[in-house]
């Protein structure tokens, strides 16, 4: 049975990590990425020395601050800004959804909906 399939009935990924040692750490990175388990397939890539492809898996994952370790130039700038925005939005006033005017609302409103492009970032 592929690492693959096991990894993702495997409630203990480390351990069931440990017993695949002796495969390539590259293969059992690319199998737990094709099952999307992102997470999982970015520590492994970087206990490869893949970073490039960590930081992808971390991209895919939601975990910027862990993708921000290997990232450079624009991409750290990107990643930089996802978690301020996203710490920001945690400390918005409690009820201040009732208190903005309409054209505030609106304003608001479409900021958070800016266009963004339909293509991943890696096409």
């Amino acid at each position: 049975m592929h690492l693959a399939v096991r990894a993702d009935k495997s409630k203990d990924f480390q351990k069931l990590l440990r017993t695949e040692k002796s495969r390539d750490l590259k293969d059992v990175a690319i199998e737990l990425e094709q099952i999307g388990r992102h997470s999982d397939a970015a520590e492994v890539f970087e206990e490869a020395g893949m970073y490039q492809s960590a930081l992808r898996n971390w991209r895919e994952a939601g975990e910027f601050e862990r993708a921000l370790r290997h990232a450079k130039g624009r991409t750290k700038a990107d990643l930089k800004w996802l978690i301020s925005a996203e710490r920001l939005m945690h400390f918005r006033p409690e009820g201040i959804q009732d208190r903005l005017e309409p054209a505030e609302r609106k304003r608001l409103g479409k900021a958070m909906r800016m266009p963004m492009p339909q293509k991943t970032l890696f096409d």
